[in-house]
């Protein structure tokens, strides 16, 4: 699984479609949109897949393409999946499907929207659904013939798309993936996964980031950014991210990501084999603006599977094993403290805060390189404004995300040290005296 798409809330359930292709039959390598529908966005029901490529336009008559990411909107008319549909000969397009009992169908003539000629043919992607000033809307990324990095405005007007304009464009940047736009208080937030962004200072670290900007739409239907590229997470596995504004007061939305990257020598990670899945989304997230930036806390219905255990002084040399799937909240004094997560006899992910700096530093070491299951010995710089004060650590088998400061930042990864059967994972603390309550997960949730 890689991209979630057409994230939605619908007769009182949340809809998570996303990527989707079998890991049996090597020789396909269409995607396709499966769904997973949830009350709370923590326990979720398979719903099967809901769309599937069926045409040439979506690359059946060769060995890829398919169904690639997009979103979801409903009309009076119907209720519709907006998809990227992906032909390695034919190019890139945007394609409607309508809901049809308990699946979405196409139609030979649902292509809506073809790359303008200033556009690469195979750089025309991931449609995003809004709502804007009583008018119906999607943005795609894209990528001009000259390499610049676009994201295209189109209004649908029925069942078609009408061109608007460019919507937003950088020329340091080749691609725009997966655009995404919400609105709070007052503001429009874009969301961003693009491609050749440049590392700055402890900004951008990955070679896949998701960033977000903040700003206003002008009178000519562009995009005017009023801040910087800002980083959604700061670790080594977060992309592709995808929300949706909660109704009421324009003040909250949720947001939920592929927890991966695509850098990553996919072919060896362990769960392919092991376990029969490859891929995960990342927890979602509550998203509110606060002085400037998106302040992101973690889901309030996580708590009620949340069973709280023992709360613990830890001091330098200590381990304890936490089980497996479970919250560490880590208290700290804006003091030094260094703790490894997931120690094993090959390494771990480790965390050392510096409060002089102010900065958090995540390492992940293991001596496995020839198995490329993880960033060796590569680093991550998480900078908190105000020092370090708690930390939300959620521990599953192959996954760590860390909230800080209850929703300032975050740093999420996959780290690989169960190869055999494990429940627990070690965390050992090599410095400072943080006070740690470990909170285990009473229902696990695939």
């Amino acid at each position: 699984m890689n991209d979630p798409n057409g994230f939605s809330y619908v007769d009182g359930r949340y809809e998570l479609f996303y990527q989707y292709r079998e890991l049996e039959g090597e020789g396909s390598t269409h995607l396709s949109w499966r769904l997973a529908s949830s009350k709370d966005l923590v326990s979720y029901i398979d719903q099967g897949v809901k769309l599937a490529p069926r045409f040439p336009y979506e690359g059946t008559e060769e060995g890829g393409g398919g169904c690639f990411s997009g979103s979801r909107y409903r009309a009076k008319s119907g209720d519709y999946l907006l998809y990227a549909a992906a032909s390695s000969n034919l190019g890139q397009s945007i394609a409607l499907a309508r809901k049809d009992g308990s699946i979405y169908r196409q139609l030979p003539e649902n292509q809506i929207a073809l790359p303008p000629a200033f556009v690469k043919k195979d750089s025309f992607r991931d449609p995003y659904y809004f709502a804007y000033e009583g008018h119906d809307y999607f943005i795609v990324g894209a990528s001009s013939t000259l390499g610049k990095g676009l994201i295209l405005l189109y209004e649908l007007q029925g069942e078609e798309a009408v061109y608007q304009g460019v919507f937003f464009d950088d020329e340091e940047v080749t691609m725009f993936e997966c655009p995404c736009l919400l609105f709070l208080n007052g503001k429009a937030v874009l969301i961003v996964s693009p491609i050749g962004l440049h590392e700055e200072g402890n900004h951008h670290q990955n070679k896949s980031n998701n960033v977000y900007l903040i700003g206003h739409i002008n009178g000519d239907g562009r995009f005017v950014e009023e801040t910087d590229y800002l980083d959604l997470d700061e670790g080594f596995d977060y992309y592709a991210a995808q929300g949706i504004s909660l109704p009421g007061n324009g003040k909250e939305a949720l947001l939920t990501a592929w927890l991966c990257l695509w850098n990553k020598e996919t072919s060896f990670i362990p769960t392919k084999e092991k376990d029969g899945y490859l891929g995960t989304m990342a927890l979602p997230r509550l998203l509110t603006l606060k002085e400037g930036k998106l302040w992101q806390k973690p889901l309030p219905s996580l708590e009620k599977y949340l069973k709280a255990g023992q709360c613990e002084d830890l001091g330098p040399g200590q381990r304890k094993e936490y089980s497996l799937a479970s919250r560490l909240r880590i208290e700290g004094r804006n003091e030094p403290l260094c703790l490894s997560f997931f120690l094993n006899s090959h390494g771990g992910v480790h965390l050392a805060y510096d409060p002089l700096k102010k900065e958090a530093v995540i390492t992940i070491e293991d001596d496995r390189r020839e198995s490329f299951l993880i960033y060796d010995g590569e680093e991550r710089t998480v900078e908190l404004q105000d020092g370090l004060w708690s930390i939300d650590a959620y521990l599953d088998r192959y996954v760590l995300e860390l909230c800080f400061n209850g929703g300032e930042k975050w740093a999420s990864l996959m780290y690989y040290p169960h190869l055999s059967e494990g429940g627990t994972a070690v965390v050992e603390v090599k410095g400072g005296h943080p006070s740690i309550r470990e909170d285990v997960f009473e229902k696990a949730s695939k």
